[in-house]
């Protein structure tokens, strides 16, 4: 349907997407690597590697990873023009005429975006030279400054390169700008963003023989005050017909002398058949507005904003040449399955039995238009879970003056919106999953170990460390949910959370929200600690067992243990805790195997429902694009 401005957030998200799979791929490269080592030391019976050479082979299989990284990139963009994230939330790479990349500027824009230059590489290169020795690589050593410089030789090629992106250059980085390239987004066309379910007013089927010029009438739509709206068939061009038929002469719409203009029926042809007059237009294959806009069911807004937009822009063309009707109400609009809506000068078929519609025939064009634009706004927007753009719009709309320049406003507004998406699709909610991944399940991660490592300084015991980390994060992220009303994720990738009504939420529920979505991470993450410590201590021989009475272990009473000496071929269990340990690993077992399977669920649901995933239906709330 055309392009528009890739934006930030749907950019990173694609990004964080394309990560995924090359870490994906680079663990089956090493998985396979390790089993093809492990397989070669086997029948060469050389078991042990050597201590020096492990920093080697870590530079060696970082570096290729960035080469992979860097050629993912440079081939897709090059032969598609796109990356697989890019290729699933609809992006496309571009040079500056607007035709697909050569492979010179992909590989350019990869060596920056994600190959950071290959700055870290090289410093660390230069760092440890050729030698590459355990010693060198001895984390006894290592300060905080050394962590913070690894950070920032890592990131800081990344963020200089994001710095550059403004709106007014169409969000380029320095990677584009040195390149030539941009990203832009594909919009889908139009008539993917209407209704399955549209209303289509179906003829009564008559049987007549009669002929109207080259029509033969086949349905009829309606009656009134004498005349019948029929349905023909024109069988010389292929196509129906509406006919409007009646014992007097009636007066010809003023399509027929007025503007020839998309927002109008277009009249065809008129003639006499006895004492009957009839008037040939174009068929509709839609319904009166009023009957698409149904009172208190209100239309989808990714449909009911691109009706509203024809709407507006007929009448302001309207208002212009003063083609406006003397009585006019929203059933004079009919809408196709399109979403385009045409003008009647006369209402074919009234509705006025679900709704007033009518204006006073008295006011003048201006105020006529007006009134129908916002009864068509209410009708539209009734009993719908709006965008907060689309809310503040409605709003803003309903409190500005009734005059032409509201109407060029909102007509401006209407198409700003209709560039950008009206509800919360699955590609961009994928998207969104991706940088949560990326982003927040990282520092997740990395917040959990730190908060293990204090707890286990003050000398607590590992259960407590597992459960006190996995309580102190829980309460974080409530507070983090309680104080963003959602996530800072949600505000960046430009998404907020409601109540199902559409209102918006309590600092409470958002919290709430925020603390379940992370419970299954939090939870294998605590069963990792937990089992990551008990599975070295029950490696103990029978012989440390036994000394272990005499002189206690100072890991003794931190956690539970299995004791195990072996005797023959029997395993006997040491301690009178035997039993509750066996309980508890299975119960562990049990909900470290479940746990995973509520994650990947979880992101299935909110793949498939993207404004609702299981947190949000547990809580009572939804997601909807800002």
């Amino acid at each position: 349907g055309g392009m528009s401005i890739a934006d930030i957030p749907r950019r990173a998200g694609a990004y964080m997407i394309d990560w995924i799979i090359l870490i994906i791929v680079w663990l089956f490269v090493m998985g396979l690597t390790g089993a093809w080592i492990g397989l070669q030391a086997q029948q060469s019976q050389q078991i042990e590697v050597s201590e020096d050479s492990i920093p080697r082979m870590e530079f060696i299989l970082m570096f290729v990873y960035w080469m992979l990284g860097i050629l993912y990139f440079t081939f897709m963009e090059s032969t598609w023009g796109k990356s697989l994230g890019k290729m699933i939330l609809q992006m496309q790479v571009v040079d500056m005429n607007g035709h697909r990349p050569n492979i010179g500027r992909t590989f350019l824009r990869s060596i920056f975006i994600p190959g950071n230059l290959g700055i870290d590489y090289l410093v660390r290169f230069l760092k440890y030279g050729k030698s590459m020795s355990a010693a060198d690589y001895s984390f006894d050593e290592v300060t905080l400054s050394d962590y913070l410089v690894e950070i920032l030789i890592m990131f800081g090629p990344l963020a200089i390169c994001l710095a550059f992106m403004r709106r007014s250059n169409g969000f380029r980085g320095l990677h584009e700008l040195v390149s030539g390239t941009r990203v832009l987004r594909l919009v889908q066309a139009r008539r993917s963003n209407w209704l399955e379910d549209h209303p289509v007013v179906a003829p009564a089927a008559i049987d007549s023989k009669e002929h109207f010029g080259s029509y033969i009438p086949i349905g009829e739509l309606a009656s009134s005050d004498g005349a019948k709206l029929l349905q023909a068939r024109d069988d010389a061009l292929n196509r129906n017909v509406w006919l409007e038929v009646s014992s007097m002469p009636t007066e010809q719409l003023t399509a027929q002398h007025g503007p020839l203009r998309p927002g109008r029926l277009r009249w065809l042809q008129d003639g006499m058949q006895g004492n009957i007059h009839w008037n040939a237009y174009e068929s509709i294959a839609g319904a009166p507005l009023g009957l698409v806009a149904k009172p208190g069911q209100g239309v989808v807004w990714k449909s009911g904003r691109i009706v509203l937009l024809n709407l507006a822009n007929e009448l302001l063309a309207s208002i212009a040449d003063n083609s406006i009707p003397n009585s006019i109400s929203i059933d004079h609009f009919w809408v196709d399955q399109s979403g385009n809506t045409k003008l009647l000068d006369r209402c074919l078929l009234s509705t006025t039995a679900l709704s007033h519609v009518d204006v006073d025939p008295g006011s003048t064009d201006e105020q006529r238009a007006i009134h129908v634009f916002m009864n068509a706004v209410d009708r539209c927007t009734a009993n719908q879970i709006l965008p907060v753009s689309a809310s503040k719009f409605v709003s803003e709309l309903r409190s500005r003056p009734p005059t032409v320049e509201t109407m060029e406003w909102a007509r401006n507004q209407l198409e700003w919106k209709t560039s950008n998406s009206g509800e919360l699709t699955w590609d961009g909610r994928l998207g969104v999953l991706c940088m949560s991944i990326g982003v927040e399940a990282t520092l997740l991660m990395f917040a959990f170990s730190a908060f293990s490592g204090m707890l286990e300084w003050l000398d607590v015991s590992i259960e407590s460390v597992a459960i006190g980390s996995c309580l102190i994060l829980l309460v974080a992220l409530f507070l983090a949910g309680w104080f963003t009303r959602g996530s800072l994720l949600f505000h960046f990738m430009g998404i907020r959370v409601r109540r199902r009504q559409g209102d918006e939420p309590s600092r409470f529920q958002t919290g709430l929200r925020n603390a379940i979505s992370w419970i299954p991470m939090l939870t294998i993450l605590s069963l990792a600690t937990l089992i990551g410590q008990i599975a070295p201590d029950s490696q103990v021989s029978g012989k440390e067992i036994t000394e272990s009475s005499d002189s206690p272990s100072p890991v003794v009473g931190k956690q539970p243990k299995i004791a195990v000496t072996n005797e023959g071929n029997q395993a006997q269990l040491d301690g009178a805790r035997s039993d509750i340990d066996w309980l508890w690993i299975i119960s562990a077992t049990l909900v470290g195997f479940l746990m995973p399977i509520f994650l990947i669920n979880g992101v299935i649901v909110s793949v498939v429902n993207p404004p609702q995933g299981i947190q949000d239906f547990l809580v009572g709330t939804r997601l909807v694009p800002e």
